[in-house]
């Protein structure tokens, strides 16, 4: 999920930015005035980051919402182009303040900041954190967790390139019948348009780097053969 945005101009919510969309794009909602309350707390319910941009002293729906999204648990990002000291009591909320001249600038930024953090809570056991903090070449490109692919869900994609990452855990223990889903699984993914490469877990206790290299040289791969007449 991505960031729920808040500027002065339009309520409602914006792209995420997480997988290159545009990053700021205002929504006004289509029923009406009265149903921007509604929508707003919506769309902070579903937000894992919540940014609000305040350039002025007198944005109090935005400070409304900045309370809710705190009461919600939610990370919270604000930033401006001036720091307002008589707001003291909104930046105390905040995770994070920023200075940026533009709304832009900082949406980009505090995305940044903040995106390792939230893709790594959708992190299911520790073997797939190993993988994840040894992928950092990947994530560069677009490397995703817990992605939703039809009936199923993959470990780790690279949906620029149709790329699933499969993490097997309990490698010693796991059924017959757990195999032949995962074969059934993976012959699915890759009807609709998937490579799936696989690793156990042990291959990635043991050298995720190795299995993070794996992958890189998969891309490559599908990268010449997209180059090719």
């Amino acid at each position: 999920m991505g960031p729920y945005c808040q500027n002065l101009d339009h309520h409602g919510e914006c792209g995420t930015g997480f997988h290159g969309e545009p990053p700021f794009e205002g929504h006004t909602p289509s029923h009406g005035l009265s149903y921007v309350a509604d929508d707003c707390l919506s769309a902070i319910r579903k937000a894992d980051l919540v940014f609000a941009w305040l350039d002025s002293r007198d944005a109090h729906g935005t400070y409304a919402e900045i309370g809710i999204a705190r009461a919600l648990g939610k990370i919270i990002v604000v930033s401006g182009p001036v720091y307002m000291p008589e707001l003291w009591f909104i930046y105390a909320l905040c995770h994070q303040r920023l200075h940026a001249e533009t709304p832009r600038v900082a949406l980009h930024k505090s995305i940044w900041d903040w995106r390792h953090y939230l893709y790594a809570r959708c992190l299911e056991s520790p073997i797939e954190e190993l993988f994840w903090r040894e992928s950092l070449g990947l994530q560069a490109i677009g490397l995703v967790p817990q992605v939703q692919a039809g009936r199923y869900r993959i470990d780790f994609a690279v949906p620029a390139f149709n790329v699933a990452i499969e993490i097997d855990g309990h490698d010693y223990h796991k059924s017959k019948d757990q195999r032949t889903r995962d074969a059934k699984r993976e012959r699915v993914l890759e009807r609709e348009g998937w490579r799936v490469i696989r690793f156990t877990g042990s291959e990635v206790y043991h050298d995720a780097k190795k299995c993070v290299q794996e992958v890189i040289a998969m891309l490559e791969t599908i990268e010449a053969e997209r180059d090719m007449p």
